[in-house]
């Protein structure tokens, strides 16, 4: 009877060439904006929230509790994003997953804006940060990709 599993182990992957300088500056630029934004939720989400036009009297503890997971996210992001410099293709993939999240926020915002609910100012600045942050990020890719 011969051995069905395999004692070799797989050949290990090359990552692909590193992105240009001014492209890792753009990206890490890029992935800077996320980590405040991450920082600033998760330390003072209160105030964090009316700089991004929330509502005073919507500051309460289920809305802090939501502001500081949305850091959370942003410095996962920012991370997804840092720890790709020196990879091309590891960076096009975080760029576009990056393009991908900033579109979401903006078609909510852009719900919510639509609804109203007291929130015009806070969606309209997020459908402005995530179509700014969208195009920043597929301007990106598609200089990785030249």
């Amino acid at each position: 009877m011969t051995d069905v599993i395999s004692t070799s182990t797989p050949a290990p992957v090359a990552p692909s060439a590193s992105p240009d300088a001014a492209l890792r500056q753009r990206a890490l630029v890029g992935a800077g904006i996320r980590a405040a934004f991450g920082v600033a939720t998760l330390v003072a989400p209160g105030p964090a929230s009316r700089l991004f036009g929330f509502p005073k009297a919507h500051n309460n503890g289920s809305a802090r509790f939501m502001a500081r997971l949305f850091g959370v996210r942003e410095l996962a992001m920012a991370a997804l994003v840092v720890t790709a410099l020196d990879d091309t293709e590891r960076l096009g993939h975080a760029c576009a997953i990056s393009a991908a999240v900033d579109v979401g926020d903006a078609v909510v915002a852009a719900g919510t804006w639509r609804r109203g609910e007291g929130l015009r100012m806070a969606s309209a600045l997020t459908m402005l940060a995530g179509t700014a942050g969208a195009a920043t990020w597929l301007d990106l890719l598609r200089r990785l990709d030249d």
